[in-house]
């Protein structure tokens, strides 16, 4: 009987980072879970859905700036900083 791990930073990358604004999420949860950008002042800017694995997320009209990507699931969320250089 075994339990899923939480979500938690170890199981979740985002490369390159800096980013240009297309960039891979890596994930070894197995869930789905759902990925949220906010920018600096924590407006709402991009929501999707990811599975396990690699992720491409074009967020090319992304404009430079540091930008907030959470990740969350039934249980608990991870939050991860983006810097998008271009």
């Amino acid at each position: 009987m075994g339990i899923e791990p939480l979500l938690n930073n170890e199981q979740v990358t985002i490369y390159p980072n800096p980013s240009t604004g297309n960039f891979i999420i890596e994930t070894n949860v197995n869930e789905k879970q759902t990925l949220k950008i906010f920018d600096i002042t924590g407006k709402l800017i991009l929501i999707q859905i990811i599975q396990t694995g690699l992720t491409n997320i074009n967020a090319s009209s992304l404009t430079n700036g540091i930008y907030n990507v959470s990740f969350s699931n039934n249980e608990n969320s991870v939050n991860k900083r983006l810097v998008i250089v271009k």
